[in-house]
């Protein structure tokens, strides 16, 4: 089985981000990068599906930021957890999740993936939109908030994906026929860590960084701002003094 794994590369949540003097980028120097949090699920997801049916699992990245200095020691660490090779793909900062998942198609078309696994959202851009265009150009079915999975084959070339999803209103199974792309969700398994022999293992798998083939529609930043948050907070008891105290406030800071 042909298995990929989409994953972003972003700021650790405690990073400080920083803006360029010309106010157009986001300055990624001395910054600690990490894969997104709900990918490093999507990865486990992909490495159990091959440990049942066999195959490929290829890992296809990008960064939210360019002039990531970590990304090549980021990635064999998914491939010490079990990935056989990856392509990051360069400078894709400007990119908007569109432009992204057409140079993820671009680069996946030949290997003719059966499953596309990927986080349900990137954190850094609080975006969910990707995994549904990546179906779209792909012309696959496609599963978001996906938090169990079994699979059930009925023969050689039709196998059915068993989902359990996350809805408003609480939880609900969907099959789904393969080719098909899953976006997952927080708890549907427990990522597993390197072991050492895995680790060094790694260093000799396959690892390519590729510039972004499809430009056609960058967008142009004009300006960047830090949004400062001036927001105060205040306790108001339920008497009428300390109503009327409120009213003030709404009065006088909206």
């Amino acid at each position: 089985m042909n298995i990929a794994v989409i994953i972003s590369l972003i700021p650790e949540a405690e990073a400080k981000l920083n803006i360029t003097n010309d106010n157009k980028r986001i300055e990624a120097s001395n910054k600690k990068f990490i894969i997104n949090p709900l990918d490093e699920f999507a990865l486990e997801e992909a490495i159990r599906t091959k440990e049942k049916f066999g195959g490929e699992v290829k890992i296809i990245a990008y960064s939210v930021i360019d002039d990531i200095a970590n990304a090549e020691v980021l990635l064999r660490s998914a491939l010490a957890v079990g990935a056989d090779n990856a392509i990051f793909i360069e400078n894709t900062e400007n990119f908007s999740q569109a432009l992204i998942a057409k140079n993820i198609c671009h680069y996946l078309s030949d290997f003719k993936p059966d499953i596309i696994f990927t986080g349900n959202k990137n954190i850094f851009y609080n975006s969910t939109e990707l995994p549904v265009i990546v179906s779209t150009l792909f012309e696959l079915n496609c599963l978001t908030e996906v938090i169990k999975l079994d699979f059930r084959q009925e023969n050689e070339n039709h196998i059915i994906a068993i989902c359990e999803r996350e809805i408003e209103i609480g939880k609900e199974k969907v099959e789904i026929k393969l080719p098909c792309v899953l976006a997952v969700n927080k708890g549907i398994n427990e990522p597993r860590y390197p072991k050492l022999v895995d680790i060094m293992r790694a260093k000799s798998k396959p690892f390519i960084m590729k510039k972004a083939e499809i430009v056609d529609d960058i967008l142009d930043v004009e300006k960047i701002d830090i949004v400062i948050n001036n927001r105060e907070n205040h306790v108001i008891n339920d008497t009428d003094e300390e109503i009327k105290k409120l009213a003030e406030i709404l009065k006088t800071k909206l």
